[in-house]
């Protein structure tokens, strides 16, 4: 019985988020446009990593369809920098959870959606999310809509089968496993653009640094954050290679995060026990955050935006690497653009038959701490590449 209610609630929920969708659509009279008019529509709302690896991307992109005016539907967690990169016409802030949750907020934003009048949209994104992505580009009415096959690591079978009738035309992969700046030069070539190839994204300055960095004293980054727990690499390892990396050129330890992340970056600085040490956690905006690790003598991560960052700022990185996403983010490709030994990432990780599990860990595990694949990296592993890594950054000064 229970078992059947709860397929009624999800059956429910499902009629009426359609309903909801469908009403939106039609609620703006006179926005399509036809093909030869109005503006190409990016759908992007990825977070910051993921966004900060498609930039080089999106100049390809954009360069593609102009002088066609281009709207970016973002993340607005990626609003304030996709602004600040001056590639795209106007940035709508997508806040994505809001959108997930509540239906007022997820019925205006498809109406705005549908009021640009775009004439092309376009997802690039691979792993297409049925409820977000999808649903805003049929939301657009472009007459042309371009999207990927993609993969089910976000999506369920019978809603890709469905939202696929929402495209015009989809790219399909050329190989099932690539890194995501392969896949990114793959679809730009389906679309026209001969030259594209896996290229790192180069970021100029985008603001200013936080004040508190105004102290002539070198530093470097730690961020102990990742986007999940499971994911993230011991506390207690984090403080004991930010000690090693302290001593080993005197520099200040700079703790950043989100704001939900402040009690993790707290209890780090307790844990190093390092004087001058600052926690930004909570107190830095995207730009900001940029502009601290460009100025850092090292970045030191979790697979998280920090290392993608670093890349496209030309700085240094390490990365303590899980297997779940194993070389579909990091590493970087041999062949990728605009990558030296200067900005190339770092990575650090314990090989495992069971990576590319998309974390959906097969290995014996408790309920809490980091999955198997990130608690095996060893702190002799993780100093012995940090300080290699100072050691270019120190070479390429």
């Amino acid at each position: 019985m229970h078992a059947a209610l709860t397929k009624l609630s999800s059956l429910g929920h499902l009629a009426l988020r359609s309903a909801l969708d469908r009403a939106a659509r039609v609620a703006v009279r006179g926005a399509d446009s036809p093909a030869g008019e109005g503006p190409l529509v990016i759908v992007r709302v990825d977070a910051i990593g993921d966004f900060v690896v498609w930039l080089a991307s999106a100049e390809a992109l954009v360069a593609r369809y102009r002088p066609r005016r281009v709207v970016l539907i973002a993340n607005r967690l990626v609003a304030e920098l996709a602004r600040a990169t001056g590639i795209f016409d106007e940035v709508v802030p997508l806040d994505v959870r809001a959108f997930q949750k509540q239906r007022g907020y997820r019925f205006s934003m498809l109406r705005r959606v549908r009021a640009l009048g775009a004439a092309i949209a376009i997802q690039p994104t691979y792993s297409r999310a049925f409820w977000m992505g999808d649903a805003l580009i049929r939301a657009t009415g472009a007459p042309e809509r371009i999207g990927q096959q993609g993969d089910l690591n976000n999506i369920r079978p019978w809603q890709r089968r469905l939202s696929d009738r929402w495209y015009t035309r989809l790219v399909a992969p050329v190989v099932l496993s690539r890194h995501e700046m392969q896949r990114n030069a793959d679809f730009l070539r389906a679309l026209g653009v001969a030259s594209a190839a896996p290229t790192c994204a180069r970021l100029g300055p985008v603001g200013a640094r936080p004040d508190a960095l105004d102290t002539g004293r070198a530093y470097f980054v730690v961020m102990p954050g990742a986007g999940s727990p499971r994911r993230m690499w011991p506390v207690e390892r984090f403080a004991a290679l930010a000690r090693r990396v302290a001593a080993a050129q005197d520099l200040r330890l700079v703790i950043c995060g989100s704001l939900g992340e402040k009690g993790l970056a707290e209890a780090l600085a307790r844990a190093a026990g390092l004087d001058d040490t600052l926690v930004l956690a909570g107190q830095t905006s995207v730009p900001q955050l940029v502009e601290t690790i460009r100025g850092a003598r090292l970045t030191i991560a979790n697979d998280s935006s920090a290392i993608h960052i670093a890349a496209a700022v030309g700085a240094p990185s390490l990365c303590l690497l899980g297997g779940g996403h194993y070389a579909r983010f990091l590493p970087y490709p041999e062949t990728a653009q605009n990558l030296g030994p200067e900005n190339r990432p770092a990575c650090v990780h314990a090989a495992m038959a069971c990576f590319n599990c998309n974390w959906q860990c097969s290995q014996p595990h408790g309920p809490q701490g980091p999955f198997p694949c990130v608690e095996a990296i060893t702190l002799e592993s993780a100093t012995t590449a940090a300080l290699r890594q100072l050691d270019l950054r120190e070479l390429h000064s």
